[in-house]
């Protein structure tokens, strides 16, 4: 078997040990959000450099919520510079720049994305949303926070700020595959692992509004449908200026 099949294999056995293990949290974090949704409280999504990815694939995205709010902070994201996003999540002060503008609120929920649940300032955002009365939900890898002492002033990992932790399984250096002759692995899993689970989330939390007689909010792709005004324009019309980034 060649590398790129071992691959794909090395996915589909994470994929069974995730429906396995992470159906009950999974649902818990939905029914946290669909809550959220129907009642009109927000939901953030914060993740840095490749856990950034996560938020966008729970923004904007055909098939997926509208009503989410994704923290985008620029300095943050691996197309800026790479170096630079690293020093920043270390800079302390920072989150609190960040919470603040965002206005994040007793009541919202707030979905931080973390493999190593390390970063500095994804356990700090974490902190504060605990302690000003957010629901806090962790997509992380508890095996590979403990593996190493947190590096964190608390000496804490973002799981133990969070009130539901879905475990985005892999291995502790993410990357899963060993090729003969070379002293590094190759193919990281979270990225691809860490999608499914957060639309899993989003097909969940779907089900249960409409399960609620609440009718969910979801982008279509405008590109599918010829209408007069696709249903999408008319959600970006609605939420443009209170949601940042549409």
């Amino acid at each position: 078997m060649n590398k790129a099949a071992e691959y794909i294999e090395n996915v589909q056995r994470l994929i069974g040990k995730v429906l396995e293990s992470q159906i009950p949290s999974i649902e818990a974090a939905s029914q946290e959000m669909a809550s959220a949704l129907a009642e009109g409280r927000k939901i953030f999504l914060f993740g840095t450099g490749h856990s950034n990815i996560l938020a966008e694939e729970m923004f904007f995205r055909a098939g997926g919520l509208v009503n989410l709010r994704p923290i985008f902070e620029e300095g943050l994201m691996l197309h800026t510079s790479a170096s630079k996003s690293s020093g920043l999540e270390r800079l302390d002060g920072y989150a609190k720049v960040i919470f603040d503008h965002h206005q994040l609120k007793r009541g919202d929920i707030l979905f931080v994305f973390s493999y190593s649940g390390h970063r500095s300032i994804t356990v700090d955002m974490a902190q504060l949303a605990n302690e000003h009365g957010l629901t806090v939900i962790a997509l992380t890898n508890t095996y590979r926070s403990n593996y190493v002492k947190s590096p964190h002033s608390s000496g804490r990992s973002l799981y133990e700020f969070a009130d539901i932790t879905i475990e985005n399984i892999g291995s502790v250096t993410d990357a899963s595959i060993e090729i003969e002759g070379f002293d590094r692995r190759v193919g990281p899993t979270s990225t691809v692992i860490g999608s499914m689970i957060v639309n899993a989330v989003v097909s969940r939390t779907a089900e249960i509004l409409v399960r609620k007689g609440v009718t969910p909010e979801v982008f279509t792709g405008n590109s599918v449908f010829e209408t007069e005004e696709p249903e999408d324009n008319r959600y970006i019309k609605k939420y443009l200026g209170k949601i940042e980034y549409l």
